[in-house]
């Protein structure tokens, strides 16, 4: 960063002294308005290549305080970060993301897209582990309720109490090719395919939100 800082410092005080000697040479410059301009930039110069160690300097007898301006301004900045959290952990509140609605169209999802752009948003801005408690609160609720979605328009009964601890037992379970069967002779659809594509696209749903909870577990 001073390297950068440095560089930069230079390069604007080069021209900086530059433009005031066109503007000498074209006569819009007096010599005494030459020397404050490069003095003026000089000192700027130096602020950039130092200005982690300056404090503080004068411009026309005013005292521009540098720490104070960094300290504004990280105020600030963290100001705007929880705000930011904040909103995020507001829309995770404001609704359910499970739809109670099914289609057995190919492309068509149980769980609102929203939910995943707000968790790509804090993923982006670094605020997912400040959400984590309240995703995983979310995930934890989908998780049944993507069952439940896939049972109930099975019009079929599963064996055994299902805790959907592991995403493994749960796809074997919902995956099973008896019950696959059963429930879409159930349904009239004689090869299968229609309800099992749907219980498949269910299943890829909930492997995605276990995924999601073993990033959040890593946090």
């Amino acid at each position: 960063m001073r390297i950068f800082l440095g560089i930069t410092g230079t390069a604007l005080f080069a021209g900086a002294v530059w433009l005031a000697y066109c503007l000498l040479q074209q006569g819009k410059f007096s010599g005494t308005e030459f020397v404050a301009f490069v003095i003026a930039f000089a000192v700027i110069a130096l602020v950039l290549c130092f200005g982690q160690e300056v404090q503080e300097f004068t411009i026309a007898g005013s005292v521009v305080k540098l720490k104070e301006i960094k300290n504004d301004a990280l105020k600030q900045i963290e100001a705007l970060k929880r705000t930011r959290v904040e909103l995020l952990r507001l829309l995770l509140r404001a609704k359910s993301f499970v739809s109670g609605n099914f289609s057995f169209d190919a492309d068509y999802l149980s769980v609102d897209p929203d939910f995943w752009d707000i968790v790509a948003e804090a993923r982006r801005n670094g605020s997912l582990k400040d959400l984590a408690p309240e995703v995983l609160k979310i995930v934890d609720v989908m998780i049944p309720a993507l069952y439940a979605v896939t049972v109930t328009w099975g019009k079929t009964t599963r064996p055994g109490d299902q805790t959907c601890e592991t995403f493994v037992g749960l796809a074997i379970d919902l995956m099973n090719s008896d019950l696959l069967k059963k429930a879409s002779l159930e349904r009239g659809d004689e090869n299968e395919s229609i309800y099992k594509n749907f219980v498949e696209g269910r299943v890829l749903e909930i492997e995605k939100l276990f995924a999601l909870k073993r990033e959040l577990s890593l946090l």
